[in-house]
């Protein structure tokens, strides 16, 4: 849509190593913006496109944690960026894969999360998903329980359990849910 556009602002990698060269951010917003940004965001990941959702306008964004720290800083821009994806009349949900506790602890260490009053027209929701070493670790137990050659129904089933494989994608698939709902 004209509310789009592609930005060539990582085309060098330079703003944010863990993104594409080519990124999608509200038209609103130039190039000098999202590298102002990028600074006020953990890894340089500013906000950008996930997914749109066609019928309604609706759409997923995806970043890194801001760097407000324990004063409260603040990025004009980052606001400005954020409230150029909302339609008019229309409230945002920020789902923070954090536990609560932990976002707060960020501060300490320069990181920590949206303000609610930088950010009024935003809901800021926690919902905590593992961190990838986690889940790797997961996986990993799981994958071991699955090879393993004795055909031992109770001894499958206890290391399955101990994987913790099926609470994880329980949350995953939690946190899944509450982000469809919010597009609707």
């Amino acid at each position: 849509t004209s509310e789009w556009r592609l930005s060539y602002v990582n085309k060098e990698f330079a703003v944010c190593p863990s993104y594409p060269p080519i990124v999608i951010v509200p038209n609103a917003i130039d190039d000098e913006a999202l590298r102002k940004v990028a600074t006020f965001r953990h890894g340089g990941r500013f906000p950008v496109l996930s997914y749109y959702h066609k019928k309604n306008g609706m759409v997923i964004m995806r970043s890194g944690q801001p760097l407000t720290g324990t004063n409260g800083r603040r990025c004009k821009e980052d606001e400005k960026l954020i409230n150029a994806t909302l339609r008019a009349g229309k409230r945002g949900y920020i789902i923070d894969t954090r536990p609560l506790n932990v976002a707060q602890q960020a501060r300490a260490k320069g990181g920590g999360f949206e303000q609610e009053a930088h950010y009024p027209q935003w809901r800021r929701i926690h919902k905590s998903i593992e961190r990838y070493h986690i889940l790797q670790e997961s996986l990993i137990k799981l994958v071991e329980a699955c090879n393993e050659q004795t055909h031992n129904m109770d001894r499958w089933l206890s290391r399955l359990e101990a994987s913790n494989w099926l609470t994880h994608i329980k949350e995953i698939l939690t946190t899944a849910c509450l982000a469809a709902q919010c597009l609707d």
